[in-house]
Protein backbone atom coordinates (compact mmCIF):
# COMPACT_ATOMS: atom_id res chain seq x y z
CA UNK A 1 0.00 0.00 0.00
CA UNK A 2 1.48 3.56 -1.06
CA UNK A 3 0.17 7.06 -0.05
CA UNK A 4 -1.98 8.49 -2.91
CA UNK A 5 -3.66 11.46 -3.64
CA UNK A 6 -7.05 10.55 -2.40
CA UNK A 7 -10.33 10.31 -4.72
CA UNK A 8 -11.47 13.20 -3.65
CA UNK A 9 -10.02 16.97 -2.31
CA UNK A 10 -11.80 16.41 1.57
CA UNK A 11 -15.59 17.34 2.63
CA UNK A 12 -16.95 20.80 1.33
CA UNK A 13 -16.92 23.42 3.64
CA UNK A 14 -16.05 20.90 6.32
CA UNK A 15 -12.52 21.62 7.23
CA UNK A 16 -12.61 20.29 10.69
CA UNK A 17 -14.04 17.01 9.45
CA UNK A 18 -10.71 17.47 6.74
CA UNK A 19 -8.41 17.93 9.69
CA UNK A 20 -9.88 14.72 11.06
CA UNK A 21 -9.85 12.19 8.20
CA UNK A 22 -6.70 13.57 6.41
CA UNK A 23 -2.70 13.73 7.46
CA UNK A 24 0.51 14.13 6.12
CA UNK A 25 3.08 11.58 6.24
CA UNK A 26 6.63 11.87 4.40
CA UNK A 27 5.05 14.46 1.97
CA UNK A 28 2.19 12.41 0.85
CA UNK A 29 -1.70 13.10 1.78
CA UNK A 30 -3.52 10.06 3.73
CA UNK A 31 -6.58 9.52 3.98
CA UNK A 32 -7.85 7.81 7.43
CA UNK A 33 -9.96 4.79 6.50
CA UNK A 34 -10.92 3.54 9.75
CA UNK A 35 -9.00 0.54 9.14
CA UNK A 36 -6.20 -1.21 11.53
CA UNK A 37 -3.40 -2.76 9.72
CA UNK A 38 -0.30 -4.02 10.59
CA UNK A 39 3.17 -4.93 9.23
CA UNK A 40 3.55 -8.52 8.81
CA UNK A 41 6.99 -10.07 6.64
CA UNK A 42 6.83 -6.52 4.77
CA UNK A 43 2.78 -6.67 4.09
CA UNK A 44 0.37 -4.71 5.47
CA UNK A 45 -2.23 -6.84 6.92
CA UNK A 46 -5.76 -5.61 7.58
CA UNK A 47 -6.71 -6.39 11.26
CA UNK A 48 -10.14 -4.97 12.05
CA UNK A 49 -11.48 -1.48 12.29
CA UNK A 50 -11.63 1.52 14.49
CA UNK A 51 -15.09 1.67 14.83
CA UNK A 52 -18.24 -0.65 14.36
CA UNK A 53 -18.16 -0.45 10.96
CA UNK A 54 -19.67 -3.85 9.50
CA UNK A 55 -20.22 -5.10 5.70
CA UNK A 56 -23.31 -7.35 4.88
CA UNK A 57 -24.55 -8.05 1.44
CA UNK A 58 -22.10 -5.38 -0.03
CA UNK A 59 -24.04 -2.68 2.54
CA UNK A 60 -21.80 -0.48 4.46
CA UNK A 61 -23.40 -0.45 8.09
CA UNK A 62 -22.75 1.39 11.36
CA UNK A 63 -24.05 -0.65 14.20
CA UNK A 64 -23.75 2.76 16.77
CA UNK A 65 -26.57 3.66 14.37
CA UNK A 66 -28.88 0.33 15.14
CA UNK A 67 -28.17 1.08 18.77
CA UNK A 68 -29.04 4.56 18.49
CA UNK A 69 -32.93 3.66 17.42
CA UNK A 70 -32.92 0.96 19.80
CA UNK A 71 -32.39 2.97 22.28
CA UNK A 72 -34.66 6.19 20.91
CA UNK A 73 -37.26 3.05 20.90
CA UNK A 74 -37.01 2.35 24.63
CA UNK A 75 -33.67 0.73 25.29
CA UNK A 76 -31.72 1.49 28.45
CA UNK A 77 -29.22 0.10 26.72
CA UNK A 78 -28.32 -1.19 23.54
CA UNK A 79 -25.43 -3.07 21.94
CA UNK A 80 -25.57 -4.95 18.47
CA UNK A 81 -22.54 -7.36 17.68
CA UNK A 82 -22.42 -9.98 14.32
CA UNK A 83 -23.45 -13.11 15.95
CA UNK A 84 -23.66 -15.82 15.25
CA UNK A 85 -22.06 -15.22 11.88
CA UNK A 86 -20.27 -12.64 10.38
CA UNK A 87 -23.78 -11.61 8.45
CA UNK A 88 -25.90 -11.74 11.86
CA UNK A 89 -26.64 -8.52 13.80
CA UNK A 90 -27.89 -9.50 17.14
CA UNK A 91 -28.83 -6.73 19.06
CA UNK A 92 -28.82 -6.99 23.23
CA UNK A 93 -31.03 -4.97 25.06
CA UNK A 94 -30.80 -3.88 28.74
CA UNK A 95 -34.15 -1.75 30.27
CA UNK A 96 -36.39 -2.78 27.53
CA UNK A 97 -39.92 -2.84 29.12
CA UNK A 98 -41.09 -4.39 25.61
CA UNK A 99 -38.42 -5.86 23.22
CA UNK A 100 -40.75 -6.76 20.61
CA UNK A 101 -42.11 -2.91 20.88
CA UNK A 102 -38.35 -1.93 20.38
CA UNK A 103 -37.72 -4.49 17.49
CA UNK A 104 -41.33 -2.96 15.95
CA UNK A 105 -39.67 0.41 16.59
CA UNK A 106 -36.65 -0.75 14.47
CA UNK A 107 -38.53 -2.09 11.67
CA UNK A 108 -40.60 0.90 11.29
CA UNK A 109 -37.08 2.99 11.22
CA UNK A 110 -34.55 0.98 9.63
CA UNK A 111 -34.01 -0.43 6.05
CA UNK A 112 -34.21 -4.16 6.46
CA UNK A 113 -30.57 -4.84 5.51
CA UNK A 114 -30.04 -2.82 8.92
CA UNK A 115 -32.53 -4.39 11.17
CA UNK A 116 -30.90 -7.11 14.17
CA UNK A 117 -32.13 -10.74 13.03
CA UNK A 118 -32.26 -11.36 16.93
CA UNK A 119 -32.98 -8.85 19.96
CA UNK A 120 -31.66 -10.62 23.22
CA UNK A 121 -32.46 -8.82 27.06
CA UNK A 122 -30.66 -8.61 29.83
CA UNK A 123 -31.23 -6.58 33.30
CA UNK A 124 -27.89 -5.27 33.22
CA UNK A 125 -24.99 -4.65 30.46
CA UNK A 126 -21.54 -6.19 31.36
CA UNK A 127 -19.01 -3.51 32.29
CA UNK A 128 -15.49 -3.79 31.60
CA UNK A 129 -12.54 -2.21 33.63
CA UNK A 130 -12.93 0.78 32.26
CA UNK A 131 -16.89 1.10 32.83
CA UNK A 132 -17.75 0.62 29.08
CA UNK A 133 -19.97 -2.24 27.76
CA UNK A 134 -17.64 -5.20 27.80
CA UNK A 135 -18.42 -6.98 23.76
CA UNK A 136 -16.38 -9.70 24.30
CA UNK A 137 -18.68 -10.70 27.63
CA UNK A 138 -21.68 -10.65 25.53
CA UNK A 139 -20.46 -12.34 22.65
CA UNK A 140 -19.41 -14.83 25.69
CA UNK A 141 -22.58 -14.65 26.61
CA UNK A 142 -24.39 -15.48 23.21
CA UNK A 143 -22.00 -18.46 22.53
CA UNK A 144 -22.48 -20.22 25.99
CA UNK A 145 -26.26 -19.50 26.30
CA UNK A 146 -25.84 -21.04 29.61
CA UNK A 147 -26.80 -17.81 31.66
CA UNK A 148 -29.45 -17.91 34.54
CA UNK A 149 -32.29 -16.38 33.14
CA UNK A 150 -31.90 -16.54 29.44
CA UNK A 151 -33.36 -13.70 28.04
CA UNK A 152 -36.29 -13.39 25.73
CA UNK A 153 -35.71 -13.38 22.03
CA UNK A 154 -37.97 -11.57 19.18
CA UNK A 155 -37.52 -11.08 15.32
CA UNK A 156 -38.24 -7.62 14.18
CA UNK A 157 -39.48 -9.01 10.93
CA UNK A 158 -41.12 -11.73 9.79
Amino acid sequence: MRGRPPDHPGYWQAPQLNAERFFVRDGERYYRTGDLVRMHHGQLVCIGRNDHQVKIDGYRIELGEIEAVLRRAGAVEAVCLLWPDAATITAVLSGAPDPAAVSEACARTLPPYMLPAHVHTLKTMPLNTNGKVDRTALRRWLEEGSVPGRPRETRPHS
